[in-house]
This record gives structure tokens, sequence and C-alpha cells, in this order.
């Protein structure tokens, strides 16, 4: 009996040694960068002193945009399944070659465009993928040299949201899906020409990626990113002489990007 049993329990054990060892091809580091393109077109509805609305806007049109990507997996290969899930992930990029025209000139203005975001987050395996959540703090600037129509752009925001992978080909081909939630604290220079500001953002990305044996990873992102602030009086009611100013009702932020990375994992 005891016989029959013994190769009954070797068989559970080299099962649940599996179950153990499973998750152990997952990346403790990942660091990737790339270039990209990003698009980004932004309307604030104002007052027009006669009683209408007038809507000021900027347009960037494509532009080289440079990312870098870290993700962070510090307990992947802990015994314990459920420490492996938990994730760090940072974001960032920027402009390159950026134009903006006064309207009605030909004279172009100094530009600058920057985004960095951080974020915590946890993801639960599942047969073939994982799915989980992130919260973090970014910020997004975009930084206009002094005009009379569009002033600088600078959101301080508290991002939250799920995500989710599905691999393919065990790590070698994955899709990931992300969408978030964006709850700005600051709005920058919108709020000094155009009145105290509050609303929200979201932003959604879908990427093709994937790791090989010897360490080499690479990622294809497309993703939208959108803010709309909203405008009330100024303190006191007056507007103040900023060039420029004048009283904001609603306004649309949004920005489409495409990116390819290179790296490495280990």
């Amino acid at each position: 009996k005891e016989e029959q049993q013994k190769p009954k329990r070797e068989k559970a054990a080299k099962s649940k040694k599996q179950k153990a060892g499973s998750g152990l091809q997952t990346p403790i580091f990942s660091i990737l960068g790339g270039a990209g393109g990003r698009v980004r077109n932004v309307e604030i509805d104002v007052d027009d002193g006669s009683g209408g609305t007038a809507t000021r806007s900027y347009e960037s049109g494509v532009y080289l945009d440079i990312v870098f990507r870290l993700e962070l997996r510090p307990l992947a290969r802990n015994r314990k399944l459920g420490l492996r899930g938990i994730a760090l992930e940072a974001d960032g990029d920027f402009g390159l070659g950026l134009d903006t025209k006064t309207p009605g000139s030909s004279a172009t203005l100094d530009t600058r465009a920057w985004r960095v975001l951080g974020q915590l987050g946890y993801f639960h395996a599942l047969k073939k993928s994982e799915i989980g959540g992130l919260i973090g703090i970014g910020f997004d600037a975009l930084d206009l040299a002094d005009n009379g129509s569009m002033p600088s752009i600078r959101y301080l925001f508290l991002r939250v949201g799920p995500a989710y992978r599905y691999f393919f080909i065990e790590r070698l081909l994955y899709l990931r899906i992300d969408a978030g939630f964006r709850y700005p604290f600051s709005y920058g220079d919108l709020e000094a020409r155009f009145g105290e500001a509050t609303g929200f953002g979201f932003d959604a990305g879908l990427a093709l990626g994937g790791e090989l044996d010897v360490g080499f990873a690479y990622l294809l992102r497309v993703s939208s990113d959108y803010f709309k602030p909203q405008f009330s009086a100024f303190p006191g009611g007056v507007v103040p002489g900023l060039p420029g100013a004048a009283q904001g009702r609603d306004g649309r932020d949004l920005a489409i990007n495409f990116h390819v990375m290179v790296g490495w994992s280990f």
C-alpha cells in the first residue's frame, strides 16, 4: 500500500513544485527606451467680452517623442505566490522639434513638452494572463513662450486604473491593455489666465510586447490621454491684467501617442 502511495506522493510533490516555480520567468527588472510620434490639440472656450464665446486653440501637429519605460517586479521570484504580483512602473517622455506659430503671424514660439508618471500596483496571475490595477502620480507639461493666446499648461495629477496582460506565446508575445482616470491637483498657468480650474481626465493604451530568453525586450504602444478643465470666476470676479487673460469656460486637451521601444529585462 505504501509502495502504491509513493508514486502519488512524488507526483503531488512534483506538481506542487511546478506550481511554486510557475511565474519564475517573470522579469524582475525591465527597462526600455525608444521614440515615436505624438500629436496634441488644446481648445479653451473663453468669454469674448461681448456676451459671446471665443475659442483659444493649440495644435502641435505630429512631433518626435522620445520615451522611456521602467518596470519592476521586486518579488517576482518569491516563493509566496501572493507577493509576486507587486509592481512598480515609471514612464517618461519629452518632445523634440516642436514649433508653435502665433495666430496671424509666421513667428514661432519656443515650445517644450515632457511628461513623467510613477505608479505602484498589483497583478494577479491567471492561466495565460494577469489582471491588476495601478495608482500613481503624474506630471504633464507643455511650456510655451509668452504669448497673447495660449499659456503654458502643467498638470499635476493622480492616476488610478486597471491593467490587463494576455500572453499569446509565453512571454515572447503579449498584449497589454491599460485604462485610467486622472484627477488633476493643479493646472499651471491655465488658472492664472482663465480662472480657477477643476476637472478630470482619463487615458487608454494598447500595447504589443515581449521578452526573449537572452533578455531582449520590445514594446509597440498606442495610447491616448485627455484632460477636461472647467473654469470658474477669478477671485473677486476681476480678470487680471495678464497678456491674453480672459474668463474661461470649458477646455479640451487631447493627445494621441504611438511609440516603439526596445530594451533589456532580467
